[in-house]
């Protein structure tokens, strides 16, 4: 298993908070070997929204903080749905009012509200 990999399998448990990138190292007990890889690829997930940073500098995924990480389908009528990357998950509706200026097409990081069901 790469230490991209690990990073991701152990930020998904379920006892896992958001932590800031120190203690996330020190809690999965990285080497200096590995210190050294660890800055760039947490800067690459974060780039890649694989991993989220909270306004506090913790960093956690996505699917744990319900966030929903996508291509944006955009409608000519203003409203929009969240293609997610995971293909698990549903597609998340967005209203012309939270649209926020995105675009058909965009790479975007939803927050969920709610949920309903029946469509």
């Amino acid at each position: 298993m790469t230490l991209k990999e690990r990073i991701l399998a152990f930020m998904r448990t379920e006892a896992y908070r958001p932590l800031t990138p120190e203690d996330l190292a020190d809690q999965m007990g990285l080497k200096a070997k590995e210190l050294a890889a660890f800055g760039p690829l947490v800067a690459e997930l974060e780039e890649t929204a694989a991993i989220i940073r909270t306004r506090y500098g913790k960093y956690g995924v996505p699917e744990r903080m319900n966030l929903a990480v996508g291509a944006l389908s955009a409608s000519e009528k203003g409203y929009g749905f969240v293609i997610p990357d995971n293909q698990e998950e549903d597609d998340v509706y967005i209203s012309p009012e939270a649209m926020a200026g995105a675009m058909h097409g965009d790479r975007v990081v939803a927050r969920i509200h709610g949920r309903q069901s029946g469509g």
